[in-house]
């Protein structure tokens, strides 16, 4: 009987002092004033909690273009260099434009001769036109008349040249066959007739020249014929058109003429344009590809130009958080170079489609950057953005370096100021953002919290003995 007694006052001693120990381990997590310092203190405010979502990109410009030359040629100009600052029309650079300039002034004369036909060819007929172009007719008549004359003269002449030639061919033939005949009857040599036979083929032989030299004198006489009829039908035209006007065909063509040369006359011009690079909008020289003295490249850019009127940020931002982000909405954007400024932004495109990295989905955001604050702020530089998505007004919010969350029983937790001295406190949470947390149930308005230094010891950290051992 006493054995019994003896183990149920040592079962007794051994249950009252695990009692103990997780009566002061209960007392240690509801008071670690007596092992911990209070590192700083904060209230529990009434106010609006604003929601953000975490982002990061680099800055971009408005636009950038690159300037290059349509011609070749060489440089013979380059105004500005890297960094500078320009207007929008101001030149950037020039190549050679001599050629250029002589091509444009050749190309206007083509054109102003050309207007002149025009003007010439439509102005009205005067009376004294039309009289000397019947004057005209008259004086291409009487030279067509002479000419006609001297044709006819000349086609006779020629007629009676060869005939008078034929016949005197024609004599010597009967004298050299009466000479042979003689000779044959006589029994002498052919060679007695010498002198006859030798006039016979002079005689033929001047047939044939007389006949060379009448065509040629009628081929003249009838070309100086046909040019008097030809100068007869021409006046004749000519004073048909003053009476009846110009001809729509010539009009036509000289207008085509005159279009044609407005068409080279503006080529030209572009093309003596095209010679210089001017900036088409204020901005800031990024890049000079080219140096006075050398062809202009034509591989690369001449010049590089950034619009830096507006900048934005380029950002990604997860799929989990895309659906709380909506065009307009602010944006708090941190440069890496100036990390101390706060500057603002608004959210201006979300990408429809997605980027794929590693498996990982995100969207393009473009965040347009109100104002740079007087700061440096260049193309491709660094920054962090906190895209606010929600505001919840009237809830108690509380500082979140005080919010703590037990590693054992999951339990969140803050340490509240009890007559100066720091008391955990169980409280229930809502939504929070980068500084504060909603505080739902556990503390009240107005009460103070603080960041203490927790101690533990060897129980604390194995935490609560296990059962069935």
């Amino acid at each position: 009987m006493k054995k019994v007694i003896t183990w149920i006052i040592i079962l007794a001693a051994i249950a009252g002092g695990v009692w103990g120990v997780f009566w002061w381990r209960e007392q240690r997590a509801q008071s670690q004033s007596a092992g911990g310092d209070v590192l700083r203190t904060g209230q529990v405010t009434r106010g609006e909690l604003v929601i953000s979502v975490p982002a990061s990109g680099n800055v971009a410009v408005n636009g950038k273009v690159n300037l290059s030359f349509k011609l070749p040629g060489n440089v013979t100009a380059v105004s500005v260099a890297v960094s500078d600052q320009v207007k929008a029309g101001q030149e950037l650079a020039r190549l050679d434009t001599a050629n250029l300039e002589r091509a444009v002034r050749q190309a206007e004369i083509t054109l102003e001769q050309a207007r002149l036909n025009l003007e010439t060819l439509q102005k009205p007929a005067t009376e004294e036109d039309i009289r000397l172009a019947e004057l005209a007719i008259q004086n291409a008549a009487q030279a067509l008349e002479v000419a006609r004359l001297s044709k006819e003269a000349t086609e006779a002449q020629a007629s009676l040249s060869i005939r008078s030639a034929q016949d005197a061919a024609d004599k010597m033939e009967e004298a050299y066959e009466g000479a042979v005949d003689r000779l044959d009857q006589m029994g002498l040599p052919l060679s007695y007739a010498a002198g006859v036979t030798a006039a016979y083929m002079e005689a033929e032989g001047n047939v044939g020249i007389t006949q060379v030299k009448a065509e040629y004198q009628l081929q003249q006489i009838r070309s100086q014929w046909l040019s008097a009829y030809q100068s007869y039908r021409q006046a004749q035209e000519n004073l048909a058109k003053l009476q009846t006007g110009p001809d729509a065909d010539r009009i036509r063509q000289i207008e085509l003429q005159i279009e044609q040369a407005q068409l080279s006359l503006e080529q030209a011009k572009d093309n003596l344009n095209n010679a210089s690079l001017s900036a088409p909008f204020d901005g800031v020289v990024a890049a000079v590809n080219i140096q006075a003295g050398t062809a202009a490249p034509t591989g690369l850019p001449a010049i590089t130009l950034l619009d830096t009127s507006e900048l934005y940020i380029e950002v990604s931002v997860d799929e989990i958080d895309i659906g709380k982000i909506a065009v307009g909405q602010p944006v708090s954007v941190t440069v890496d170079a100036h990390p101390q400024a706060a500057l603002r932004g608004t959210v201006e495109r979300i990408a429809a489609t997605p980027t794929n990295v590693g498996g990982v989905i995100a969207y393009k955001l473009r965040v347009k950057l109100a104002d740079t604050g007087g700061l440096l702020v260049l193309d491709g530089m660094t920054v962090s953005v906190l895209i606010q998505t929600d505001t919840i007004s009237d809830v108690l919010l509380v500082p979140n370096w005080a919010v703590r969350t037990d590693q054992t029983s999951s339990e969140t937790y803050v340490y509240r100021m009890v007559d100066g001295v720091p008391v955990r406190t169980p409280l229930t949470t809502g939504e929070r953002s980068d500084t504060h947390t909603i505080v739902t149930a556990g503390l009240p308005e107005g009460a103070t919290v603080a960041l203490v230094t927790e101690t533990r010891n060897l129980l604390e950290m194995q935490g609560p003995p296990s059962r069935g051992r």
